[in-house]
């Protein structure tokens, strides 16, 4: 389990967040919905895990430590996107009543 610092670290990570606001557009999310939720998606469950640990282990993992947000191979397109689906509410719906 993430510590408070790691979960700061996360939360925290630009590269993560640009990441995370990108694949909510695939789902109809606006950058400022996904970046106003992005503290709960940094804490969200992903199996048996949340994306803040996945960022910790790569910080503590890879050598040099290449910007974990940014680094694919550490919190994966797959992972990001499990926590912000699960994270963020559905996408609004317009109805349109027919006259």
């Amino acid at each position: 389990m993430a510590s408070s610092d790691q979960i700061i670290a996360a939360q925290q990570d630009e590269d993560l967040k640009a990441r995370a606001v990108a694949l909510g557009a695939k789902h109809g999310y606006l950058p400022y919905e996904v970046e106003a939720r992005f503290p709960q998606i940094a804490v969200a469950k992903i199996g048996e895990s949340m994306i803040a640990d996945v960022h910790a282990y790569a910080v503590a993992t890879y050598t040099p430590t290449p910007r974990p947000g940014a680094n694919l191979a550490a919190v994966t397109d797959i992972q990001l996107e499990e926590a912000l689906i699960a994270t963020m509410a559905p996408a609004p719906v317009v109805v349109v009543e027919a006259e």
